[in-house]
């Protein structure tokens, strides 16, 4: 039997040596934002294309001194220019054909000065860098992150010197703008297409393929021995570190990009105001567009021939330890034989049909899910709980769905179950009820595959169709396990009682069911996996912040 709990291995994803971070900026969205949390990063400008100092002018005209900060919260990205401008109080321009005028500007960066996750980018970053320009205007690209002093001075006699900081900034697919996100897609292309040993050797060590890192996420949380990424403290540290080996890997394509985040409470909360909580809509919302991620067929459940990610392959690879029986990077409980990365959006329905159960408002990452999430959070485990449950995970479920299951409606009839009820659809989908989770039905057969329950095939040839490589399990031997019943299957129990809830086991049993990608150990398949932890990061610096 499986040990249920486990350390993170020492093999663990290395993280980089340093960790870049980036501002948190606290502005709601619109009126009825969550409190904390409908916070997305301004656009560009409010960063600083331009960074203006202020000189302030006594009465005889000489200006003295300048204000104490730059504008947009003294912070500049790396590799895109910044226009520094000389403003004199008022914010009148001075004029670079003064002819009694003259400006030097001094950017320097000392490394003694940076912190230690300073992310060096530059050969250079053991010395002091030092960057001169002159007029009443001055443009620099940065290649370095960290802490910079900008002197001006006019006329030879320095006026004043403020600090800057340089940083990578995470936005808002939103608020990603047409040039940034292009950038970032044409890197994700490459991620997509160039193999581990041509990419290190094109773009360097912090090269990681696409495959690879969705890879080793499937390898981590499919382990037999124990999920090394959920269910516990491994969430958080785990999901941070590889989502930031991906930004790098990005950022050693195109050195400008930064990994956005998908602020999902936004798009939950759209639905239920504007679509009467129709999740199905869910399917049309920007994230799982062509613009982002890539639009979803609501029959296939695959994703469209417009979009870069269409051609993501769950086949066999070179970093693969867990696999299921058809050899995809799949879960090994999840015998879906299609090679391409699938989105069901829903569940319901047999192979091939749009999705005919949908989840509702109690059931998402709602607003009010996040406000408990963050209030409730006194310590780093509580968060990591939370967080990783109703507070992140119904956009896992629901974006993965499931399918192969025709005439469910009449399956959950015969056991007395209806998935118009509430507690039911809590059952499929996961939720939160009075402090208690309450998981993701078929998200238990991976439980069952590690308590020994549930076996599947060795192997099987693609060609072999999936009703005859099935996994399965016996229902009444789990129900005899007391352990085992009592902790999968205790809300089943307490809900509906033993008759319902052992006619739930045995659905579980006999289901065949088809789980999408994004539901299960293979969710980093899918590329809107990679913007959707950032968001749950922020609300983590929400937190620190808040202690601070």
């Amino acid at each position: 039997m499986a040990t249920r709990s486990c350390l993170m291995r020492t093999r663990m994803l290395a993280v980089l040596n340093v960790y870049t971070r980036w501002l948190t900026h606290l502005r709601p969205t619109r009126a009825h934002a969550c409190a904390l949390s409908h916070l997305r990063a301004p656009a560009r400008d409010v960063f600083s294309r331009t960074c203006a100092l202020r000189i302030l002018s006594p009465p005889d005209g000489v200006p003295t001194r300048v204000c104490d900060r730059l504008h947009g919260a003294q912070v500049a990205e790396p590799f895109k220019e910044t226009t520094f401008t000389a403003t004199w109080e008022g914010d009148a321009k001075i004029q670079e054909s003064s002819a009694s005028s003259s400006f030097d500007w001094v950017v320097m960066r000392r490394p003694e000065e940076q912190r230690d996750f300073e992310l060096d980018l530059a050969s250079s970053a053991g010395a002091t860098t030092t960057i001169r320009g002159t007029g009443s205007s001055f443009t620099h690209t940065f290649n370095e992150l960290g802490y910079h002093h900008v002197e001006v001075s006019l006329d030879g006699t320095r006026l004043t010197e403020s600090g800057l900081w340089v940083r990578y900034v995470r936005r808002e697919i939103r608020a990603v703008d047409e040039e940034d996100r292009e950038a970032l897609l044409a890197a994700f292309d490459v991620l997509l297409n160039t193999d581990d040993e041509t990419g290190v050797m094109l773009y360097g060590s912090n090269y990681k393929s696409y495959q690879r890192l969705s890879t080793e996420h499937n390898n981590f949380a499919a382990d037999w021995e124990c999920d090394r990424l959920h269910d516990g403290m491994g969430f958080v540290p785990g999901h941070f570190s590889v989502g930031r080996l991906m930004e790098a890997s990005l950022q050693s394509v195109t050195p400008g990009v930064a990994l956005p985040y998908w602020e999902y409470t936004i798009d939950v909360e759209h639905i239920i105001e504007n679509h009467n909580g129709n999740f199905f809509q869910w399917r049309y919302i920007p994230a799982l567009s062509n613009r982002w991620f890539g639009a979803t067929d609501k029959d296939t459940g695959l994703i469209s021939n417009a979009s870069i990610f269409s051609a993501i392959n769950q086949s066999d690879n070179v970093y693969a330890t867990s696999k299921n029986s058809y050899g995809l990077t799949r879960s090994p409980w999840n015998n879906y034989n299609s090679p391409l990365l699938t989105r069901f959006i829903g569940g319901g329905s047999a192979l091939g049909e749009a999705p005919m159960i949908t989840i509702d408002e109690s059931q998402m990452s709602t607003c009010s899910v996040l406000n408990w999430t963050l209030s409730q959070s006194k310590t780093f485990v509580d968060f990591t709980e939370l967080a990783e449950k109703q507070g992140h995970g119904p956009i896992h479920t629901y974006t993965g769905g499931w399918s192969n299951v025709p005439d469910f409606d009449s399956k959950l009839a015969a056991i007395e179950l209806s998935e118009d009820e509430t507690l039911v659809r809590d059952m499929l989908w996961g939720a939160w009820l009075e402090n208690r989770t309450v998981s993701f039905l078929f998200a238990q057969v991976k439980s069952l595959w590690r308590y020994g329950y549930l076996t599947c095939p060795s192997s099987c040839s693609m060609d072999t169709p999936i009703s005859e490589c099935q996994c399965t399990c016996n229902a009444t031997e789990i129900w005899d396990d007391y352990t085992v019943r009592q902790k999968l299957f205790k809300s089943p129990i307490d809900l509906f009682g033993n008759e319902s809830a052992f006619g739930v086991i045995d659905l579980i049993c006999t289901s065949n069911v088809m789980l999408g990608d994004h539901s299960t150990s293979a969710s980093g398949a899918d590329p809107s996996f990679w913007a959707l932890h950032g968001t749950v990061e922020r609300y983590l610096q929400v937190l620190r912040l808040k202690d601070t």
